[in-house]
């Protein structure tokens, strides 16, 4: 399994003020699972680095 880092997830605004979860999201078209942090309550889009499918994903913590 590969992990791959998203810089752009990564900035300062998320590391300085919100916790950052992290989580395995699997390619629904490859099958790739590629391990992601994002931060509470906001939504994203997961592009899978081999075949760069958008699979948007919302995430909520409680």
């Amino acid at each position: 399994m590969k992990n791959t880092m998203y810089p752009y997830l990564l900035n300062d605004k998320i590391k300085n003020h919100s916790m950052i979860l992290c989580t395995e999201i699997e390619c629904k078209k490859c099958g790739e699972k590629v391990y992601v942090e994002f931060q509470t309550n906001e939504k994203f889009i997961f592009k899978c680095p081999n075949c760069s499918r958008k699979n948007r994903k919302v995430f909520y913590a409680f």
